[in-house]
């Protein structure tokens, strides 16, 4: 005699495989975004590029998801006053503090510099630059963690008319 299977007992089974299975996805999601530091930051480059000190070398940062304008373009018809502004804004905020690095898909750019999101007192710097004005979204695959949650703050402060969206005149596209 076959014995039918209750649609109760059915319902438990896939939950128990739903439960499993976001275990496993929890998982993988917090260690792909493992913090690693704390390193102290020695100097700011420029509004999106710091030097951190790891393990006694001075490496250099560059920020994942955002492009604060230019301050020390070696063309220097490229650098502008809010590249001084806002590098002088990532320098205050940074200069002599410990942060966190948190990598994505690539640790490093065409240049040699590491990539990574940089974070400081539980909170995200490119975050800091985009609700202040200090920086554009500039999202460079596979680097997207963060994407759409840059995007979204760099529209309230469009919205906002905050930093190089007011005083700078940027084109508000």
């Amino acid at each position: 005699m076959k014995r039918k299977r209750k649609p109760l007992a059915a319902l438990q089974h896939c939950l128990l495989l739903s439960a499993f299975a976001g275990t496993v996805l929890l998982y993988f999601l917090v260690k792909q975004t493992e913090h690693f530091g704390a390193y102290e930051v020695l100097r700011v480059v420029d509004g999106d590029t710091i030097i951190v000190s790891i393990e006694g070398s001075e490496t250099t940062v560059r920020l994942i998801g955002v492009d604060a304008p230019e301050s020390v373009h070696p063309d220097s018809s490229r650098n502008s006053e809010s590249g001084k502004i806002a590098s002088e804004f990532t320098a205050e905020l940074l200069t002599g503090k410990q942060v966190y690095l948190e990598y994505d898909r690539e640790r490093t750019d065409s240049y040699g510099r590491t990539l990574a999101y940089v974070w400081l007192d539980h909170k995200m710097v490119e975050e800091t630059l985009l609700e202040n004005g200090m920086a554009t979204v500039l999202t460079i695959q596979p680097n997207t963690r963060y994407a759409a949650r840059f995007v979204q703050i760099e529209q309230q402060a469009k919205e906002g008319d905050i930093g190089i969206w007011s005083k700078f005149g940027l084109n508000r596209s």
